[in-house]
This record gives structure tokens, sequence and C-alpha cells, in this order.
């Protein structure tokens, strides 16, 4: 016995309990108590103990070292919490608050739209082109030598046909033909790329590879892609190796066409002849997968080039395209980590495209609102030029935010700006109205309302700076309401239908779909509902030309009964919008009707009916808008759309549709439809939520079996 009052059978038998025990514990006794000349029997060993037994025993952490480390990770989270606190105050202070004052608009808006700083008059003037034409060229240009010396821009056309007239390139070297190419333009080298050809075809002198470089490099600037083919094509036929400039300068003309396939099948040519890329080869593929949206392509072929050579490193250019896929994401975090990369580690000073990429990227996400301005005065405190692409980042970035003052303020500036590189054109007015069907309405706003003299207007002496790009004019008929906020929803639809009128009235060639669709989507956001309506059937171009479309008062609210219906009642319609009566805005439909061009309708109107049929439960104006579509999804432009594009918006239009009806109390008609439809697409409970609470506020139990059938679902969950 042990001191514990256990036997020695007792203590091994807690000890190992896979050692099966023989006898009872007296047995045991006594065979303990036997002489030394007994061998017990060796005890069986399972083979799971026998391996733990040779494995080597795993080391625990003791309780202070997970503390110490848990410590760790904790001190590493505040450390990061306090550094990207420290970002966003450091933004916040050299921003503007979104509460705008006078304080804060002198320092956004006078350090944006400032003048541009004035032209270096210590630089050296163009130097003329006279002494680097060949003395072969000089000899037959004859009277044109007095037009080279005369003018500061020359116009290459008229020196190209009195060149031709004196015999051309007749008996000259292909030398002085290259020298006399390299001097022309590259815009009026493009548009001279036949004159050239017959001139050099004429002449009896064979083109080298460096003629075809300067020919393509010209045409693959302005985007002839046929033009750069068929000198491509040429290249080849006359024997001649191309070098790594001319697939550069192929590469680049696919990325026009958005061709991967043909731009991966000379890049392939390229290694099959030997020929090392450089970087404008890569460059150009990264912008051919950017502009077929084939971003995780894009995004190998740069981490490829990033670490494979200097030679290859990206440049200021590649790290713009880079930044704009970010933009055409949405990943604004990843934009901003690139900048960084490309300013502190590699040393490059960005550009005004850099900084314009940068500035769409934070602008189309609501939360970096405040880093779009930021970039946007650091860009012209620098001295670059804002131009009307980045102030139409920033348009975009008040519609995200739903900052309608900032935006009105903004195209006040660009519309009364005497410079015509500043004046808005359909992305502008996109992002206008946009801020329209964002906007916050708060009629207690009015109250904290800043002097209108703080808003810059117009004739505000801050805009009236010597050589200020924007609001050095007054416009007569500015589609503007004369309060500074607007704080109701009727002030907000009654500005967007006049800047409407403004636009079809003064400025018809912007009218387009995307500008429709825009005001379209106002009038849902901001209850206009017989605004909308009539926007769609009168405001588009009708679908049979021969007949004119008209308002119908169907399509606005159902007539009263004069019979008694047992068939249940759809939801009730609500007008919210304002009474038109009252709008003294100008109606924009008179003005539509007398344009010869109206825009057709295209697959995002269809969608924006289909939200308010909807929201609405308008049935009729639903079938109306669902026919209209089914007509469009058999043309041209239909089938143009990408195969992802048409799948996804294909689904929300049937799952409007299919929600419509049930709303509208035809239950049964949306269950028939989602029949034919649930192996086609993946229905979620969101989905199918507003059928399937119809179902149970009708008490049919039949239509609530047949959807948890659809989504497959038991009796316990929902």
């Amino acid at each position: 016995m042990f001191r514990n009052g256990l036997s020695a059978g007792r203590r091994s038998v807690r000890v190992s309990t896979c050692i099966p025990i023989p006898a009872a514990s007296s047995q045991i006794g006594r065979a303990a108590s036997t002489p030394l000349s007994f061998k017990p029997e060796i005890p069986f060993i399972c083979l799971s103990c026998q391996v733990r037994s040779y494995a080597k025993p795993r080391k625990t952490k003791s309780p202070l070292e997970e503390s110490i480390k848990r410590l760790e990770k904790h001190v590493q989270f505040l450390e990061t919490r306090y550094r990207d606190h420290v970002k966003q105050e450091a933004v916040k202070a050299e921003t503007p608050s979104i509460e705008i004052t006078d304080e804060m608009q002198d320092e956004a808006y006078a350090a944006l739209m400032a003048s541009e700083s004035q032209v270096n008059t210590f630089l050296p003037s163009p130097s003329s082109i006279l002494p680097k034409l060949p003395k072969s060229i000089t000899a037959r240009l004859g009277t044109s030598l007095a037009l080279i010396k005369s003018q500061e821009t020359l116009q290459w056309e008229p020196v190209l046909q009195e060149l031709q007239a004196n015999g051309g390139f007749k008996k000259l070297k292909i030398e002085d033909v290259n020298k006399t190419i390299i001097l022309v333009p590259i815009t009026q080298r493009a548009n001279s790329t036949d004159t050239l050809l017959s001139m050099i075809e004429t002449s009896e002198i064979s083109p080298n590879v460096a003629t075809y470089d300067l020919l393509m490099m010209a045409n693959a600037a302005r985007g002839n892609v046929e033009v750069v083919q068929n000198l491509f094509r040429r290249l080849k036929e006359a024997k001649m190796v191309p070098n790594v400039r001319i697939y550069g300068h192929i590469l680049k003309a696919y990325s026009f066409t958005r061709d991967v396939a043909s731009a991966s099948a000379a890049f392939q040519e390229m290694h099959a002849l030997g020929i090392k890329p450089n970087l404008i080869v890569y460059t150009s593929l990264i912008k051919t997968c950017i502009n077929r949206e084939e971003l995780d392509t894009a995004w190998q072929i740069f981490d490829l080039i990033k670490y494979r050579s200097s030679e290859t490193a990206p440049d200021v250019s590649t790290y713009s395209l880079m930044i704009h896929a970010c933009a055409m994401r949405g990943e604004a975090e990843k934009a901003l980590d690139l900048f960084r990369h490309m300013v502190d580690t590699r040393g490059l000073e960005p550009d005004e495209q850099v900084y314009d990429s940068l500035i769409h990227a934070c602008a189309v996400r609501k939360d970096y609102f405040l880093d779009a301005w930021k970039y946007a005065i650091e860009m012209r405190d620098k001295g670059m030029r804002v131009a009307r692409r980045t102030l139409n980042h920033l348009l975009q970035a008040c519609g995200k935010n739903g900052d309608l003052t900032r935006a009105r303020l903004l195209m006040r500036l660009m519309m009364s700006s005497r410079s015509p590189e500043f004046q808005p054109d359909e992305r502008s007015f996109q992002g206008l109205l946009r801020a329209y069907a964002t906007a916050k309405w708060n009629p207690g706003l009015r109250k904290k309302a800043v002097p209108q003299e703080a808003f810059l207007l117009p004739n505000s002496k801050a805009n009236n700076k010597a050589g200020s790009g924007l609001g050095e004019q007054e416009v007569e008929g500015l589609p503007f309401l004369q309060g500074t906020v607007l704080t109701t929803r009727k002030e907000i639809l009654s500005e967007a239908r006049q800047l409407l009128h403004y636009i079809i009235e003064y400025r018809p060639w912007l009218y387009s779909t995307k500008i429709l669709n825009a005001y379209l989507d106002v009038c849902y956001v901001q209850y206009g509902n017989r605004e909308l309506r009539k926007v769609y059937l009168v405001y588009y171009s009708p679908l049979d030309p021969d007949k004119e479309a008209e308002f119908d008062d169907e399509f606005d609210f159902p007539p009263p009964k004069t019979e008694p219906d047992n068939s249940p009642d759809p939801t009730p319609e609500v007008d919210n919008s304002p009474d038109p009566s009252t709008d003294q805005s100008p109606d924009p439909a008179s003005a539509v009707k007398m344009l010869k061009y109206r825009p057709r309708r295209n697959i995002h109107t269809f969608e924006i009916a289909l939200e308010y049929a909807r929201k609405s439960g308008a049935i009729k104006f639903a079938r109306k808008v669902w026919a209209d579509r089914m007509a469009y999804c058999l043309t041209q432009e239909y089938w143009g759309l990408f195969l992802s594009v048409r799948q996804r918006l294909d689904f929300t239009a049937e799952k409007l549709m299919v929600q419509t009806l049930a709303k509208a109390g035809n239950l049964r008609e949306a269950l028939d439809r989602l029949k034919i439809l649930q192996y086609e697409y993946d229905w979620t409970k969101e989905d199918l939520k507003p059928v399937y609470d119809k179902a149970r506020e009708m008490d049919d139990i039949e239509a609530v079996m047949e959807i948890r059938s659809i989504l497959k679902l038991d009796d316990r969950r929902w």
C-alpha cells in the first residue's frame, strides 16, 4: 500500500488505462509478496500510446508568454489606430469641412480656382525648324520657305503640296525623308500619312523601319487603328524585321479597340523573334486590359514589371493607369497606397494625369470625399493645370456625397468661365444632376445658411481676379435659383427641371441618354412621380418613329372604380411629388418636341423606371416599361454589352418585375415567373422577401411553400 491508500495495482490502472487488469486487487497484492524469481507478464499497450511515447513532447506556452503575446498584438492594434487617426486629422486640417463657411470657401475654392502660373518670360522662344530641314529638302521648297519663316505654328499641308509640285522626294535619301517627317507634329503627321506615303512611292525610294516607326507612332497616338494595322502589314510584306518600337505602336493601337487577343498574339510574336519588351510595350498591354476591364490581368502585368528589372520598372504613366484601375473598382485605399509607393519608395514626381486618376479614385467613394478635395488643392498648389476632367471628378464626388451646395457653386464657376476648356460638358451636367438626386434636404438648414457672398458667385470679386480661368463673366440665364442652399424637395426638383430646360435650349448637343437618365434618377429619388413618367414617355425617342409618344394620364394614377371588384386591392399609390401647377420653372417638354434628335432609352433607363414602379406599385407603368425593355433586348446595342453586364442587369430587371407584381397583388403571376427563372438565376431570401411577405399577408399557404421550395428552405429556416 502507498501513502495515499492505493495499492500498486490500482495505481497502475490510474497511470495507464490501456493496460488490462488480469486479476482482482487481492491477487495483485499476493503477487507483489512472491519471491524475486517471479516474472510478471508484459502488459498490453495500444499502438496509439506507443506512437505518443516516441513523439517529442509538445511545447506548451506558459500563461505569462501568452499574455505577453496578446499584449503585443494589442499594442500593434493601438499603434495602427493612432496612425490612422493622425492621417484623418491631417486630412481634416488641410481640407474644408463639409459645413460650408466663409473661411473654408476661400481656402478650398479660391486655392483651386486661382489663375494659372504665368509663363516664364525667361524661357527661350521656340527655335525655327528651318535649320533642321535637310538641304536637299529646302532646295525644293521654293516659296514655302517664307511660309516656314513667317508662321510660328506651321501648317504642313501647303508645305507638302509645294514640295510635291517641285519633285517631291525623288532622288533623295530615305534618311533625309525621315528627318523631314520627324519635324511634322504628331497630329499633322497622322493627317498627312497618305500624302507622305504617296510621295515616297512616286519617288521610287524604299521606306525603312524608321519611316514606318514615325508614321505608326503618330497614328497610334491619334487612335487611327486601321492605319497602324495597314502600316504594320506593309512593313511585313516588305520583308522588314520590326523592332520593339514598332510592336509598341501596334499594341497601343490595340488598346483603343480593346482587342486583347490581337495584343497577346503580337506579344507572343515578339518573343518568337527574340525581341525583348520594353516599358512602352508593357504599358500598352496594361492599357489594353484596363480598357477591356480585365483588371486582374493588368495587375499581373504590373506586378511582373515592378520587380523584373530597372529597364521595365513602372514610370509615372504606368502608375497613373493602375490608379485609374483602382478607381474603376472603387479601391481608394489601394490607389492611395500605390501613390505613396510611387512618391516615397520610387521617388517619382506625380504629374497631372496621376493626380487626376487619384482624385477620381477618391471621388467614387463617399468616405474619401475630403481626400478628393485635398489632392485637388495639392495639385493646384504645385502649379499644375486643374482641367475640366478633374473638375468633373470633383462634381462626381459631390454627387456621391450628396453635397449639392458645392456642386452648384462649382458648376456656376465653370459655366461663367471665359475659357472653353473649363466649360461644362456632358459628364459635368451628369455629376450635377447626380448631386440633385442624392441631396439631403433639410428645412432647418436655411437658418444656418452662410451669406451669399461666401459662395464666390460669378459677380463676386474673388472670381474676377486677372487671369482666373473660372467665374470671369456673368452668364445670362443660368439655371439656378436665387437661394444659396436648397432646403426642400420642391426647390431641388424645380432647379433640376430648370437645368434640363437650359441644356435643351442652350446646349442641345449635350442632350443625351446619360443626361436624361440622370434627370430620371432625380425624379425617382426626390419623389417626382408625375415628372418621371412624363420624362420616360415623352423626352426619349419613341420606339416607333411614326408615332409620337404622349403623356397618358392612365399611367399616372389608377382611375376610380365604378363597379365592385372582388380582386385583391393593390397597394395604393401615394403621390408625394410637389404640385406641378405651383412650379414656375419652364417646361422642357415643349422644347423637346422641337428637337430633331432625341436620345434613345438604354438598359439603365429601364432599370430606373422599374425601380420606381416597384417602389410605387405602378403595375401598368411597369408592364409598359417591360414591353419596351423586351424590344430593346432585340437591338444590337443590347448584345454589344459585356456578357457579365447583361446578366447582372437582366437579373435586376427580373427581380424588380417579380417584386412589382407581388406588391400590386398579382402574386400568382409573380410565382409563375419565378418558376420559369428559378434555375436561371441564384435567388436569395432578400430577393424574394417582398414576395414572401405578400404571400403571408394574403394567407396564401401554397405560395409560401412554393417560395420555400424555390429557395430550398425547410420549415425552420427563413
